[in-house]
């Protein structure tokens, strides 16, 4: 029987043994180094720790300049993300979290960060699911499991034109990772508006072997807010599905009888996904019921 390599973790299988080596990356400890965890010695809580000492958070989050980029991962070797927890201020929509597996120059993961998150409003609104969960104070937090083979790099840009303030802790482990596990990509796209009876295309472009593991979808129509609390059936919506053999290009698009502006975060998990953008200062402020059709 093969040795357990520590991924895949859920309560039936905690009492595994594993050689994975658990890692921690914070504004604490940059580069998630063995016993560096609350050695800072300067930071943003500099101030409020005073007198405490090294070891009394320091430095738990950093600042991010306008129009600046910021680093928040480096991760050398073979593993897994497991979890990555962050809490921005400012505009949500503006600041873009980008993920890099094995040295690519372009990354497989590229959305703003409020979306990734599935919270597209720019404001606070409880989320609790296996994959995400948003918890009050703005907590955000991601469960999927990220492998990589060689490296990852997680980077975080403001785009807005005022400072903001991110705290954030990304936990991994260092493993051997399966040859049939894939990466992890996800997407973000938006119409605005979206023409009457036109599809907004949510994935497209889509090759190789993989899943498509879900979308996190939010739309607004200024002219008929007051319908979409009264009636959820009246702005119903249709996602249409196209999904060839190997090869072949999969697709899934959102056709509307109705104006509407929308993004959606496409995540499929597969080697060869590409990554789209579509970044947009404005706020969407509700949401309607989707039916799924496999055509």
């Amino acid at each position: 029987m093969a040795n357990f390599n520590g991924l895949g973790m859920h309560l039936g299988n905690l009492s595994q043994l594993s050689d994975a080596q658990t890692r921690s990356i914070s504004p604490e400890n940059y580069d998630g180094a063995k016993g560096r965890g609350g050695m800072a010695t300067e930071g943003t809580g500099a101030i409020h720790a005073r007198g405490m000492g090294q070891g009394w958070k320091i430095s738990p989050s950093i600042r991010i300049a306008s129009g600046e980029t910021r680093e928040i991962a480096d991760i050398d070797g073979m593993g897994a993300i497991q979890q990555i927890w962050l809490t921005p201020t400012g505009n949500f929509r503006l600041q873009i979290i980008r993920i890099y597996w094995d040295d690519q120059v372009n990354p497989s993961v590229e959305c703003p960060l409020g979306d990734f998150f599935a919270s597209g409003w720019g404001k606070y609104a409880q989320l609790s699911s296996l994959a995400v969960c948003v918890n009050p104070g703005s907590a955000f937090n991601c469960y999927w499991e990220m492998p990589f083979r060689k490296r990852c790099r997680i980077t975080v840009s403001n785009i807005s034109d005022k400072e903001v303030t991110l705290y954030y802790q990304i936990n991994y482990t260092l493993t051997d990772v399966p040859a049939d596990c894939a990466y992890f990509h996800a997407q973000y796209r938006r119409s605005n508006p979206l023409p009457y009876a036109t599809d907004h295309t949510i994935l497209d472009g889509v090759t190789g072997h993989g899943h498509f593991v879900g979308t996190y979808m939010a739309r607004t129509d200024p002219d008929v807010v007051q319908v979409l609390v009264a009636n959820y059936h009246y702005l119903e919506q249709t996602v249409k599905a196209n999904a060839g053999r190997i090869k072949d290009i999969a697709s899934l698009r959102v056709t509307r009888g109705k104006p509407a502006a929308g993004f959606e975060q496409a995540a499929p998990s597969t080697p060869d996904g590409s990554s789209a953008t579509g970044h947009a200062p404005n706020f969407l402020d509700k949401i309607a019921a989707a039916r799924l059709e496999v055509l």
